[in-house]
């Protein structure tokens, strides 16, 4: 993939983040209703920071959700899984689309990578607006 068609596809998948904002808002305040601790979001952050292959990022949340309570409360972990695997990949299939790449190439697993980083960053920064109480925006 050369420059070019690098810049086009950060902007595709910014422009599906821009779109999943009110989704990161709903996660955010649940996860603070849910108890979530900061570190938990953020070795989460990290994990799909470092991640090579989607599944990694998966599961890390059913893990998660395995063992800590925090998770399972008001569904958060399952329902998090269920948006990464299916709102997530149907964005992915559309940046796809957009710049003509199959989606069962190496670059359609980028661009579904891409969209989990730019979506639990949102949802990171959603957590920590929510948990100090300011719901105004």
């Amino acid at each position: 993939m050369n420059a070019q068609q690098r810049l086009k596809l950060m902007r595709e998948v910014a422009v599906q983040a821009d779109q999943f904002y009110e989704d990161a808002q709903h996660f955010g305040r649940t996860a603070v209703q849910s108890d979530l601790k900061k570190h938990q979001l953020k070795n989460l952050e990290s994990i799909a920071d470092t991640a090579l292959k989607v599944s990694d990022v998966l599961d890390h949340i059913k893990t998660q959700t395995g063992k800590h309570k925090e998770w399972r409360q008001r569904n958060f972990g399952s329902d998090l899984l269920n948006y990464i695997h299916h709102q997530l990949m149907s964005r992915r299939n559309q940046v796809c689309g957009a710049l003509n790449i199959p989606t069962d190439r190496l670059e359609a697993q980028t661009v579904y990578l891409y969209l989990i980083r730019a979506f639990l960053r949102q949802l990171i920064a959603q957590y920590e607006y929510a948990a100090v109480g300011d719901q105004s925006i």
